[in-house]
């Protein structure tokens, strides 16, 4: 079976960690599972298995802070 979960970026909240921990277990139990996300962000990435196919919409190139205003530049990919 194939399955897609879409995300907003895998940055270091609880859900993104359980999602992460989900699609492990499913692909390691032999299903094809796909993980999107919008920004190609966030810490819970690199405990992703090679098992899961990643992808991204956005590639974050650049976040500029300046005076409590954040700036993030996206690039199409």
């Amino acid at each position: 079976m194939r399955i897609l979960f879409l995300s907003n970026n895998l940055s270091g909240g609880g859900a993104e960690r359980v999602l992460v921990n989900l699609a492990n277990q499913m692909a390691e139990n032999g299903q094809d599972i796909t993980l999107r996300v919008l920004a190609n962000t966030g810490e819970n990435r690199k405990n992703l298995s090679d098992k899961v196919k990643y992808e991204y919409i956005f590639k974050i190139i650049a976040i500029f802070n300046y005076s409590c205003t954040w700036f993030w530049y996206l690039w199409w990919f």
